[in-house]
């Protein structure tokens, strides 16, 4: 479990460094005043990786309506579309997936070079128990006949 709170922190920070430009440029370029469009930016990308996995569009809620946000009707219904937020969380969510994939290469690594640098393991002595168990069994398969010279050979 350690483990995946670790990664999962690791992926929101890189989603942390580059959402908000990505949300800034993509709004803007749309149409969206920059004033709004960086005080869309500026909320906590967890909530948007959040609404990625659950297949959700916040834009819609972020800016309201069509008159609200001041742009066209059809500018609005690409905002709120199925293709315009994934879009834009790709980019940085990549980038946090890269890092964390990094991050898990580094402590592959570094487990390697423990192992590599521990001890010899100690061998333990062989006291010919399996020597003995064998031998058991010969005198065993000679007692009832299985394996005792018959006259033919």
């Amino acid at each position: 479990m350690l483990s995946i709170g670790v990664f999962f922190t690791i992926i929101t920070l890189g989603l942390a460094s580059g959402l908000p430009h990505s949300l800034y440029g993509g709004l803007t370029a749309q149409g969206v005043p920059p004033a709004q469009a960086h005080q869309v930016a500026a909320l906590p990308p967890i909530g948007s990786l959040f609404a990625a996995f659950l297949g959700f569009n916040p834009i819609q809620q972020l800016l309201g309506s069509a008159s609200a946000a001041h742009v066209s009707a059809a500018h609005y219904s690409f905002l709120t579309g199925r293709g315009f937020f994934p879009s834009l969380i790709a980019g940085p969510f990549g980038t946090g997936l890269h890092l964390a994939f990094a991050v898990a290469a580094g402590c592959c690594f570094l487990g390697a070079v423990f192992s590599w640098l521990r001890a010899e393991p100690v061998r333990r002595r062989r006291t010919g128990e399996g020597d003995y168990y064998a031998g058991v069994g010969d005198v065993a398969m000679q007692e009832v006949g299985a394996g005792a010279p018959t006259a033919a050979d």
